[in-house]
């Protein structure tokens, strides 16, 4: 949706009238609830500007300060500043708006609040990291300020308070993780800082685990569980009657340890995954596999039939197959082995995007058998599409859980 504004007339040297249009503003409402107003680009126009505005509705959105999260008077909150045109989080030079109280201005990185940033014009200056507060600060009072600093958004160090002079004002005191000790700490690195971000079950999401669902990065195995954990609880609830058992990257390192292709390495099956496997109920059983701590994979029994969906065929194909089928109660003489053809990636980072995709597919096509479900991807770009849906994902409150493809 498209808001014009008036045209612009502008003069030429030979008397001549020429009219520029001049576009007004595109509106972005994502199914999280929050709206992003943007110019429309044009070909001399640059792709990032000060006009970006995001009307911040979703209170867990990435990009807000954490410490403002818990204050419900915040919102909605509205963001001005440079966006990043792939993931439209803020990214660059920035401010939010939240409310006539607080005004937050600062630099943002990845959708994070990173930096020195401060509130109302100076009143409070301090460093984040990832949307945490994390470092140095101080604070301005009518007659003192206050010198501290965080850590992991705890307080943590010496604080100390100066009179109008720069005096400082004794006694000082120490903190520990945001509680106040006798004695300072120890001296720690302050550079490092790790925030999660999202939760569901017992699966949890921290910052460095999400940046990896930017582009040219290799998606973290906890990314991959959580989002699987989401569909398979969503394909409980639409087919109640037909049942999928799903042993994903964890439960895989639980049975065959992080070095599946080490054959001296005895396999280790837990008893609830061995009474799921020995129930003998299920349309398919899937594993997804994180083999040797290096590429991703996907396996699909059904049929006493056991089909390896590698998006990087190699050698040791069959030495995965002959690990993988020990877990099954039948002799390896009565599983039929099979490498199916599936699209094989162009670089050595989307393995876990190829691994997703074909369990999707078993998902979607439950009535289909494994051997005959079309796995075929048209282009590269729906692989790339399918990172963006996964931040999309974590970032709108689940919704859309299977790409649209």
């Amino acid at each position: 949706m498209q808001q014009n504004q008036d045209d612009q007339k502008n003069e030429t040297n030979d008397k001549s009238t020429i009219y520029k249009v001049h576009i007004g503003q595109s509106l972005i409402l994502r199914p999280g609830g929050n709206i992003i107003i943007l110019p429309t680009i044009q070909d001399s126009q640059p792709l990032l500007g000060y006009q970006c505005q995001i009307y911040l509705n979703q209170r867990y959105h990435i990009s807000i300060p954490f410490d403002f999260i818990d204050k419900p008077d915040n919102f909605p909150a509205i963001y001005k500043g440079c966006i990043d045109k792939n993931t439209l989080l803020p990214n660059g030079k920035g401010e939010i708006n939240f409310n006539k109280d607080y005004k937050f201005f600062g630099q943002f990185k990845e959708g994070f609040a990173d930096g020195i940033c401060n509130i109302n014009n100076n009143d409070y200056t301090l460093e984040y990291r990832c949307g945490w507060r994390h470092g140095p600060f101080e604070q301005k009072f009518e007659n003192c300020k206050i010198k501290g600093s965080y850590k992991n958004n705890l307080l943590y160090g010496i604080l100390t308070e100066l009179n109008e002079d720069g005096e400082i004002i004794e006694p000082q005191s120490y903190y520990l993780n945001n509680v106040r000790v006798e004695y300072p700490p120890q001296e720690e690195n302050l550079i490092q800082t790790t925030r999660y971000l999202f939760y569901y079950k017992d699966y949890s999401i921290n910052n460095y685990q999400y940046i990896g669902l930017n582009g040219y990065n290799w998606i973290n195995q906890t990314i991959i569980d959580f989002y699987l954990e989401l569909i398979q609880d969503y394909f409980r609830l639409i087919n109640p009657d037909k049942t999928i058992l799903l042993i994903n990257t964890i439960m895989c390192q639980d049975i065959f340890s992080s070095m599946v292709c080490d054959q001296s390495i005895q396999i280790s099956i837990p008893e609830k995954i061995q009474e799921l496997i020995l129930q003998n109920i299920h349309n398919r059983i899937i594993l997804i596999m994180n083999i040797d701590r290096t590429h991703f994979v996907t396996l699909v029994f059904q049929n006493n039939t056991l089909f390896l969906l590698n998006s990087m065929n190699y050698f040791l194909d069959y030495k995965i197959l002959e690990k993988v089928i020990q877990i099954f109660p039948l002799s390896e003489k009565q599983i039929e082995m099979k490498i199916l053809p599936v699209p094989q990636q162009q670089n050595g980072y989307d393995c876990g995007l190829y691994s997703i995709f074909n369990v999707l597919l078993q998902y979607i096509n439950i009535d289909t058998p494994v051997d005959q479900i079309d796995y075929s991807i048209a282009t590269p770009q729906k692989i790339n599409y399918l990172r963006q849906h996964l931040r999309n994902v974590f970032l709108n409150d689940y919704a859309h859980l299977f790409p649209t493809y």
